[in-house]
């Protein structure tokens, strides 16, 4: 786990997830990302409590994962799910204006579907589903 539920967390640098079937939990009160998060190799990056501009996304290889989860965060940067790999993003986020999430084989999970979830996005961008209509189905 990278962060303390109870303060803000900062990221300058890079977290990349890049061992297989392991994932890295990044938790905060808040959580700002100035740098990259990264999931390829098979593994994971779970994000917590994110605010603001996303920023730089990465995510390669089959078997890796991405999610971001938290309150009025923005993709602000384009993101590819390739085959094999997965982003999902929950909570409230909007992607910005020429920003384009797309798959190419991979899965993308826009939102939570339980009966439970808080979950709202707003498009400004563009969501390429190519290669992914089951998984945005059942997002």
């Amino acid at each position: 786990m990278v962060g303390n539920a109870s303060l803000p967390l900062t990221n300058e640098g890079t977290i990349d997830g890049d061992a297989s079937g392991q994932t890295i939990s990044v938790t905060g009160s808040s959580v700002t990302n100035l740098g990259t998060l990264a999931a390829e190799g098979g593994g994971g990056v779970n994000v917590a409590n994110l605010t603001g501009n996303a920023n730089t996304l990465s995510l390669a290889d089959n078997g890796s994962s991405l999610t971001l989860n938290g309150a009025n965060y923005v993709i602000n940067q384009s993101l590819t799910a390739p085959a094999g790999a997965t982003a999902t993003f929950k909570g409230t986020w909007t992607i910005a204006a020429g920003s384009i999430l797309s798959a190419a084989g991979g899965t993308l999970g826009l939102g939570d579907p339980s009966n439970s979830s808080t979950n709202s996005w707003t498009n400004a961008g563009a969501v390429n589903p190519r290669g992914c209509a089951e998984a945005m189905k059942r997002a």
